[in-house]
């Protein structure tokens, strides 16, 4: 690929480090040394204050501003409004002064400096030591963390020690609303109450436009006796310490922060206050021994359930964990409410807002990891179903058209090429929806959300496809797909093939309740008034969807004169002209056959076990060429597609620039935020490229490779709350392992096993994907208990039963 790497952070499995500071690298390193724990974020900037270049952020996950398009021509169907996750109040606000020198590393002499994460920790340091302009020199040590143990908890400290001199440094610590929300540099915080002590301060802040409200809060620690004041200038309130320092004796202050959020606009302000108080009181004897004692013990837990391991690539270890590092940190399940932005709580841009790369990216990650988060994120598309209800009324439309980009549920996009035409989004929800029925068996969620979301989105795209006069095929005109490089096409074959899939899901379930819950069924069909002219309908345009294949080459034509366009390879282009979307006028991304992402790709990933070989190679030959890599989400497709087919270089390529994405910075945009959504199909890269897992089938399969430069790697999948099945691969063996009780039945190079605690080991054929594998039968169990089949666990609609 054309991209170039922009390296300056050390290699190691599990520490990301920058050695002294790279000034003109500031913007990229506050995005990687982000912290977020689901409810909250901070990007990595500097709590002293910096005056060189510096996007300061804290942002509280479904914390949004609103307001209204301005559109110089506003046609009937364009989104009304705008909502984007507001940047929040700096709970980490510090200023540091010696003999009146205010600390800013943009002005000050300073020397030895160091920041890092360990990702074990989830804990983020910074030291250097200042050489002050009257000759004093201090070592300073900044550490930080954002509690996964208590969501609301955030902890600060400071470590001081003099070098060469005896005295007093001053220390600001406060809460600052005045803050700037960047993108449309506004100051979109009131302070509607606030109070300060020697020992804590406090604050209430309030949007201007959506009403939303966040309490913050501090208790002020110090590891000994100091004086203090307090301040409150406009929107900032806080304490001001003078501590005594002696030369090679370390000092401490500590901000154990609480922060509440409230977006319900019916609840006054002192009960918010209120709840808020209390939170900061439940932590008035945290300490940052014991905050860390508990950060230490969630990462320990969750790393060994969601550890991926490569022996002899330390470079793609740490990228690997990074990804992983920072999805866990974006989204756990802790409130369906909450779902996964593209820079999740990292940077402003992207507005915070969701996108369909949550159920195309995102959820198999958390499918096969944290199953709680899986089903909240689908769950979340069913609180937001009146909005994608409301959006289909606004286009004469029925059913359900989810919004492009959405944090309430309400669509927000602006750009009406991609808001309005990019019908695919509803049919990535109806996937997410059988994905997670497919993998859970959860009949239940089925039942009770599920079944209605299905039958909303068939209803869409019943009405919004047509008839061809020609072909007397049904289809969809005027859309764009995933390529997002052409607009106003007709056919995508990518929407075509997963709004032919949404009738089937549809269809499907409402079978399978007829037979298995009829009772559900009746209310189902109660509460959307289905009518059973609706299911023949669906059935008729499913079994004539065009999908734009060409019979005669066997590749799928990604839209109707597709293949007549003026062809371009993407290697031919000067890199001076990438990225084409800002350097190209906007018109030329229309005029040739070059692509920004995978779009027919896209679904021989998502379905693969439905393409052979043969029918991958033709088309990945003949899109790959034309595929520009513009979008973050584009290699981790096409190096899963390549490993299935043995292409090993090819696919190591694309899995390293998958995972290092935001640590190198390859597009040259990590100062933004990091590329979460991208990082959950690095995770896929590993695990269905390397690992050649599929999951759309019966059983799970398995297909490993293993690229040259690696003696082996290992990753887990967790098909069921209670069992996991451990996976290794190295250059002479795959290896199978259930840790739980039971068996699950695999497919392993297209034999059949079933593998228990006990596991299994198959030889790696020389070709790394030869799928004739030697068979190697595990008994079933010493006892003569017939153990528990965990297939179960993981699959499938119709091996679970309603209740």
């Amino acid at each position: 690929m054309a991209k170039t790497a922009h390296r300056y952070l050390e290699i190691a499995p599990w520490v990301v480090e920058e050695r002294g500071f790279n000034e003109e690298r500031s913007e990229v390193s506050e995005s990687i040394f982000a912290l977020a724990n689901e409810f909250m974020g901070v990007r990595g900037s500097f709590e002293e204050g910096y005056s060189g270049q510096t996007t300061q952020g804290s942002f509280f996950n479904g914390i949004y501003e609103s307001g209204e398009h301005i559109y110089s021509t506003k046609f009937k169907g364009f989104a009304d409004g705008w909502t984007y996750m507001v940047n929040s109040v700096d709970w980490l606000y510090t200023r540091i002064r010696l003999d009146d020198e205010l600390l800013d590393l943009a002005k000050i002499s300073f020397r030895d400096f160091s920041r890092k994460v360990d990702m074990r920790t989830g804990i983020v340091e910074r030291s250097f030591v200042w050489d002050s302009a009257s000759g004093k020199s201090i070592r300073i040590k900044f550490e930080r963390m954002l509690s996964m143990h208590t969501s609301h908890l955030g902890v600060q400290q400071i470590s001081l020690e003099a070098i060469n001199f005896t005295g007093v440094v001053e220390i600001d610590v406060g809460l600052d609303f005045g803050v700037t929300y960047n993108l449309r540099q506004s100051q979109p915080w009131s302070l509607l109450k606030h109070e300060a002590s020697s020992t804590h301060a406090a604050s209430l802040g309030r949007t201007s436009s959506s009403g939303h409200r966040v309490f913050s809060s501090l208790h002020l620690k110090t590891s000994r006796d100091v004086e203090t004041s307090t301040f409150h200038l406009d929107r900032l309130v806080g304490a001001t310490v003078k501590m005594e320092l002696e030369p090679n004796k370390v000092e401490t202050i500590t901000r154990i922060a609480a922060n509440h959020s409230e977006k319900d606009s019916d609840l006054s302000d002192d009960t918010v206050w209120t709840s808020g108080f209390l939170k900061l009181k439940a932590e008035k004897n945290t300490t940052w021994e014991s905050a860390l004692k508990n950060q230490r013990s969630y990462w320990e837990s969750v790393w060994k359930q969601v550890d991926v391991t490569i022996e002899g690539d330390d470079e793609n270890q740490q990228g690997f964990r990074f990804c992983i590092f920072h999805l866990l940190q974006t989204y756990r399940g802790e409130d369906p409410r909450h779902n996964i932005g593209a820079k999740g709580l990292t940077g402003e841009h992207y507005w915070g807002v969701t996108w369909w790369d949550t159920e195309t990216y995102c959820l198999p990650f958390y499918l096969f990891n944290n199953r709680r988060a899986a089903k909240n994120l689908v769950t979340y598309r069913h609180h937001t179903l009146p909005g994608a209800q409301k959006r289909a009324r606004e286009l004469h439309l029925e059913g359900a058209r989810y919004p492009m980009c959405t944090i309430d549920g309400d669509e927000i996009c602006d750009v009406w090429q991609h808001g309005d035409l990019e019908i695919h989004v509803s049919a990535a929800i109806a996937y997410g929806i059988w994905k997670y029925v497919h993998i859970t068996g959860d009949k239940e969620f089925l039942r009770d959300h599920g079944a209605e979301i299905l039958i909303e989105v068939a209803r869409f795209y019943a009405s919004r496809g047509g008839w061809g006069q020609r072909t007397g095929k049904f289809g969809y005109w005027g859309v764009m797909g995933p390529d997002e490089m052409h607009t106003m096409v007709n056919n995508n074959a990518y929407t075509n093939i997963l709004a032919k899939k949404s009738f089937e899901w549809a269809l499907e379930v409402l079978d399978e309740l007829s037979k298995e819950a009829p009772e559900a069924l009746s209310a189902i069909k109660a509460k959307t008034k289905l009518q059973e002219a609706e299911l023949s309908d669906w059935k008729k345009k499913a079994e004539n969807m065009d999908t734009m294949l060409d019979e005669s080459s066997g590749i799928f034509e990604q839209h109707e004169g597709f293949f007549n366009m003026p062809h371009i390879d993407y290697l031919d282009i000067p890199d001076d002209q990438f990225p084409v979307q800002k350097k190209w006028p906007y018109v030329d991304l229309f005029r040739f056959d070059l692509i920004k992402q995978p779009d027919v790709l896209l679904f021989f990933f998502l379905f693969g076990s439905e393409y052979s070989e043969e029918a991958l190679e033709k088309n990945l030959d003949y899109y790959e060429p034309r595929c520009s890599h513009e979008s973050s989400l584009s290699p981790a497709i096409h190096s899963i597609l390549s490993a299935r087919l043995g292409r090993h270089k090819k696919a190591y390529e694309y899995a390293r620039y998958s995972s290092r994405l935001d640590l190198d910075d390859y597009n040259n945009n990590t100062c933004e935020g990091l590329h979460v959504t991208s990082m959950a199909g690095a995770w896929m890269n590993l695990v269905y490229g390397f690992g050649g897992m599929k999951t759309d089938g019966d059983i799970l399969s398995f297909c490993p490779t293993l690229p040259a430069s690696w003696n082996g790697f290992g990753f887990k999948i967790h098909v069921e709350d209670d069992a996991v099945l451990s996976v290794k691969i190295n250059t002479e063996t795959v290896s199978f392992k259930l840790e739980g009780t039971g068996f699950i039945k695999i497919s392993v190079f297209s034999e059949l096993y079933s593998v228990t605690s006990d596991g299994i080991c198959i030889p790696l054929p020389n070709t790394h994907r030869d799928q004739t594998g030697i068979q190697n039968p595990v008994e079933e169990g010493a006892s003569g208990a017939k153990p528990k089949d965990r297939t179960d666990g993981l699959n499938l609609a119709r091996q679970a039963t309603y209740t």
